[in-house]
């Protein structure tokens, strides 16, 4: 398992290396340090400012399918990715409507 493409081990190795580097009271005082530092980070109104613009640059495709009126559009290729086949019963109906519009119209040329 990989969070932030650090592995367990790499992980485990940062730890070492840190607690060899500091020693046991630094890593206590950095990890205070840090804790505030990052506390201040999400207390500030930019970080509330960067989660809202975060929140809308996500929601864009979506208002953009709902204003450009491609809901339905959009939900019939789904159904379509699901069932890619149809049903018996499209089936059917496609091929006679297939059959239908391949029938001789008055003024068609045959080919022979």
């Amino acid at each position: 398992m990989q969070i932030l493409n650090v592995g367990p081990l790499e992980l485990i190795f940062f730890f070492l290396l840190a607690f060899i580097l500091l020693g046991q009271e630094g890593m206590v005082g950095f990890a205070k340090k840090s804790a505030h530092w990052i506390a201040r980070i999400i207390r500030s109104p930019y970080w509330r400012e960067f989660v809202n613009t975060s929140e809308e640059v996500k929601s864009i495709p979506q208002k953009l399918i709902r204003e450009a009126k491609l809901d339905q559009s959009l939900n019939e290729i789904r159904d379509m990715s699901r069932n890619p086949l149809g049903t018996a019963e499209d089936f059917g109906k496609n091929s006679l409507e297939l059959s239908e519009s391949q029938e001789d119209k008055p003024g068609d040329f045959k080919k022979e």
